[in-house]
């Protein structure tokens, strides 16, 4: 996302350039000043572009593949990003000194908003089934320390009632003897 975000930015100062370029009344000395400030630009996306990784697999050289996002088997999704340079973009040979179509930079900015719509759509996804993955998890636990509760719980009820049928038994016994040493002393 931080990166598609430079890159945008990066074209839309290249478009202001290329706007005042096509101004009719700057010289090719002008538009090479202007232009050393596009070719700068250009390299900024370039880096921004070469250099985004994620668990050293470089992101915009393209990616198809599974992404985990739970503790199981099948618990993924699918992800797909696309091949992302000045090439693919078609902003390799930009040039404002000599002939230019500026729509050129507006299909750039088009295609990196699409990446960028589509990279955070995967990204809401992949969030989501971790969401859901983290709660059924927790239901999970949760279920099992409830049985375990319920377990020691019914373990003390038996210890107290063993406990009381010994106390009962206990006066019971303590009763008996009573009685017998009031039968004796009579």
């Amino acid at each position: 996302g931080g990166s598609l975000n430079s890159v945008s930015n990066d074209l839309g100062r290249i478009r202001e350039l290329a706007v005042q370029a096509g101004n009719g009344i700057l010289s090719a000395d002008d538009r090479s000043i202007i232009q050393d400030e596009i070719s700068a630009l250009k390299s900024s996306i370039n880096d921004s572009l070469s250099n985004t990784e994620f668990n050293t697999i470089k992101v915009f050289d393209g990616f198809e593949g599974n992404v985990q996002t739970g503790p199981n088997s099948g618990q993924g999704k699918e992800m797909q990003i696309e091949n992302i340079s000045l090439s693919t973009l078609g902003i390799s040979g930009f040039d404002v000194r000599s002939d230019f179509d500026i729509n050129d930079i507006d299909d750039a900015i088009e295609k990196v908003n699409e990446a960028r719509s589509d990279l955070g759509a995967t990204s809401n996804s992949l969030e989501s089934n971790i969401r859901y993955n983290e709660i059924a998890r927790e239901n999970t636990l949760s279920s099992r320390d409830n049985a375990i509760g319920d377990d020691v719980e019914k373990s003390i009820i038996e210890l107290r009632q063993a406990q009381l049928q010994q106390q009962v038994q206990f006066q019971v016994q303590k009763f008996k003897q009573d009685e017998e040493s009031n039968q004796l002393n009579l």
